[in-house]
């Protein structure tokens, strides 16, 4: 059964007192407004001006205060309709008139997913004239979304280094010092004090009921459900609200030295894995399917090395490896020369190696099989430059803009146009495609693993999606699963779309919600959202793409 999401009267009532997503507020960087009733249109403008979140009620403003003995005040007006040009209009903000010992204020009462439009007008004691700055208000924009497969909460990256999070948080998974789960995003604190907000973040994954995140010095952090099995890498088998440092190898709880000079971080559904400079991957947490390749079955609150591709473990530990990635109880590596390794459960093929769907789970890395090579593979699948994993099903990229899956396919998930299961690789159809399928899905750029389904970003920013359904992740305008890729939707459309998502950067999502960020630095989310996983604070399943504010 999935966790029943917030009642709306809670969230509401919690709401002031938590960090979460600002209002939009617009931009005017390109053109200042008419000024009417000016007297002096060369005063100095106001400058260096700020947005901070607060909640999704509230903004901070700060600016700079033009340098003049005669400065008395700045007033600031505030409007829902488009930009302020007479001093009579709009509303003030922040009080009235806000005099030159101060440089911010805090406007409030503002309501969630509303565009504000803001003036700062300078006043001076001649003449009581006043200027109009080059404010620089703006939706701040979302540059990174986390992809786990097995996530009922979403992480995203704001404005460069900002962490946010949403969704159903009963262990703590969103890491805002809280259980309480959220419709919108809210800002993820810094450490286990949360004295802050974290910030320096390169990359987040959300894990089952867990997150990570990667700091810009190398260190990884971790919050949300331990499960006794110690997926947060800290030691411990304690569950965190707000973020905690991985320890490094071989420590204890309580440790003061941390994992670190790492790349890359993946989130399993109870398993962890980072990829150090070295290329060397280290891993943590469940290993009841040997999902941590160390060869020995037993779970580990702090990381250990995954062993090379030699039986037993008995060679150097795994190298030469440039990306990770977690399943449910399975994890993959890819190696420098586009090769793919894989360990741990193999019950539905999900390690691609060939081998007969038996339920036996590989305790060190093999080799993934190239589509027509014999069993057992000793050259491998090639070309591949990035890799998803899924629930029990496993994703590449080739060189050439084409998607490789294999494994479970009980929803239409390896995009191959039938519902059998594939212990190695095969091609992703083309839209449209019947199987024995003649097309392929080309021109592909980035792919990510759901549970069950698949998604797949082209050169053109179009965004496609195969595999189960249910909640409308695949963002179609429908529930139907879909056993080869069909293009999302545009936003306010509806099934059968005459026109798409187009301008995608990237993508993203969880279990079972889909999450991309187009160009413009906008985010939008669709798909399950029973625990508010979208984000576009309605708690509304959609099964077109909404935009988080």
């Amino acid at each position: 059964m999935r966790p029943c999401r917030l009642l709306p009267w809670l969230w509401l009532a919690l709401l002031p007192a938590l960090a979460a997503c600002a209002p939009s507020v617009k931009d005017n960087t390109t053109a200042v407004p008419p000024c009417t009733g000016c007297t002096d249109l060369n005063l100095t403008q106001v400058s260096g001006v700020s947005l901070t979140p607060l909640t999704p009620t509230s903004v901070q403003l700060a600016w700079t205060n033009p340098g003049d003995s005669t400065l008395t005040g700045v007033m600031i007006r505030r409007s829902t309709t488009g930009y302020v040009v007479d001093a009579s209009k709009g509303d003030p903000a922040c009080g009235g008139l806000v005099t030159p010992s101060s440089t911010l204020c805090n406007d409030t009462g503002l309501s969630s997913g509303s565009s504000y439009y803001y003036s700062l007008l300078a006043y001076y004691a001649s003449g009581n004239s006043y200027a109009w700055p080059k404010f620089v208000f703006r939706a701040t924009p979302w540059s990174f979304i986390a992809s786990g497969h097995s996530g009922l909460h979403s992480l995203a990256i704001r404005g460069g280094s900002q962490s946010w999070g949403w969704g159903y948080n009963n262990f703590g998974q969103v890491g805002d010092n809280t259980t309480t789960s959220w419709s919108g995003p809210v800002r993820v604190c810094d450490s286990a004090a949360c004295s802050g907000q974290q910030a320096g973040m390169t990359a987040l994954s959300n894990g089952g009921e867990f997150s990570l995140a990667l700091a810009t010095d190398g260190t990884v952090w971790s919050w949300g459900n331990n499960a006794g099995v110690g997926s947060l890498g800290d030691g411990t088998l304690l569950t965190r609200k707000a973020p905690v440092h991985v320890c490094a190898p071989g420590t204890l709880s309580g440790c003061t030295s941390y994992l670190g000079n790492i790349l890359s971080i993946a989130a399993g559904f109870r398993h962890s894995l980072a990829l150090d400079s070295t290329g060397n991957v280290w891993s943590w947490g469940l290993n009841d399917a040997f999902q941590l390749g160390d060869n020995t079955g037993s779970n580990h609150t702090v990381p250990v090395a995954v062993c090379g591709p030699t039986p037993n473990c008995s060679g150097p530990a795994l190298g030469g490896i440039t990306a990770v990635a977690a399943g449910d109880s399975h994890s993959l590596a890819l190696g420098s020369s586009g090769t793919v390794y894989a360990w741990g459960d193999e019950t539905y093929g999900q390690l691609g190696n060939g081998e007969s769907l038996s339920g036996i789970s590989q305790t060190t890395p093999v080799l993934v099989c190239g589509a027509a090579e014999a069993t057992p593979c000793t050259v491998g699948l090639g070309g591949i430059v990035a890799i998803a994993a899924g629930g029990l099903f496993s994703v590449a990229l080739d060189n050439t803009g084409t998607v490789w899956t294999w494994g479970r396919n009980e929803a239409g998930q390896l995009g191959d146009g039938t519902l059998n299961p594939r212990s190695k690789p095969d091609k992703v159809c083309a839209a449209g495609q019947l199987s024995p399928c003649g097309l392929f899905l080309s021109n592909i750029v980035a792919i990510r693993a759901g549970y069950n389904y698949a998604m797949a970003l082209d050169t053109s920013g179009s965004v496609w999606a195969w595999g189960n359904n249910t909640y409308g992740q695949l963002g179609n305008g429908t529930l139907t699963d879909s056993k080869v890729p069909v293009q999302v939707c545009a936003p306010s459309t509806s099934a059968p779309c005459g026109t798409f998502l187009s301008n995608a950067a990237s993508i993203g999502g969880g279990r079972y919600h889909s999450l991309a960020v187009l160009g413009d630095g906008t985010l939008w989310g669709w798909g399950d959202n029973e625990n508010g996983e979208v984000g576009d604070n309605s708690g509304i399943t959609r099964a077109i793409p909404v935009q988080v504010p």
